[in-house]
């Protein structure tokens, strides 16, 4: 009786401490800006989409309008909404009140016609900051077909992307990120909760 008593206490124990561990841990949210509603075109700006301010010159633009002004039949990965910088602008930012982790985006260049023109940026870089700390800073090479770029910038709370020069444009789509302090369970966790609230019932039957 006693061995059975000890055997479920130690299953309930481990699985509360699994549940512990895999709660405590920060999980991905993606922004796909499908959430705007608007005609072709709209600046961020203002908009505080996802708890993010956005720069003056981050401008949300619909797959429809892509295709048909631009002669591309290219998809975004989100399906109908992206981002790109307005007026090709060479520096944009993204900031956070809150440290956030970047994990990465989908990436295109501004394409005409599904090919390179001469807008186009070439590359995106992307730099991560903590107040006037630069993190890390990678430098992906563009297409007109969208890629996903990890960059794993850790609590930072601004987010520089450049384009390759004045007036080249980029996409961006699928923006990933997490926020390190919060705390919900994943998949996983749930799991190991429901093995927990299983063994419950194993140990109060032991102690009849």
């Amino acid at each position: 009786m006693f061995r059975m008593k000890f055997f479920g206490f130690i299953f309930v124990f481990l699985s509360f401490v699994f549940v512990i561990s895999w709660a405590g841990r920060g999980f991905a949210l993606t922004l796909d800006f499908e959430e705007q509603s608007f005609v072709n075109e709209q600046f961020l700006q203002g908009t505080g989409y996802g708890g993010f301010t956005w720069d003056a010159n981050i401008v949300a633009m619909e797959n429809s309008f892509y295709r048909s002004n631009y002669g591309n039949t290219i998809d975004f990965p989100s399906n109908d909404i992206a981002v790109v910088n307005g007026y090709g602008t060479f520096a944009v930012s993204i900031s956070r009140n809150e440290p956030f982790d970047f994990i990465g985006a989908y990436f295109s260049a501004f394409a005409t016609d599904d090919q390179m023109a001469s807008y186009s940026s070439t590359s995106v870089t992307l730099k991560g900051y903590n107040g006037a700390t630069l993190v890390g800073a990678s430098t992906f090479t563009l297409s007109p077909t969208f890629s996903f770029f990890s960059a794993n910038f850790s609590s930072i709370n601004r987010l520089e992307l450049q384009s390759s020069g004045n007036d080249q444009w980029w996409i961006m789509d699928n923006f990933e990120y997490k926020l390190p302090n919060t705390v919900v369970p994943e998949p996983q966790t749930l799991g190991m909760f429901l093995l927990f609230i299983g063994g419950l019932p194993f140990v109060h039957r032991r102690k009849k």
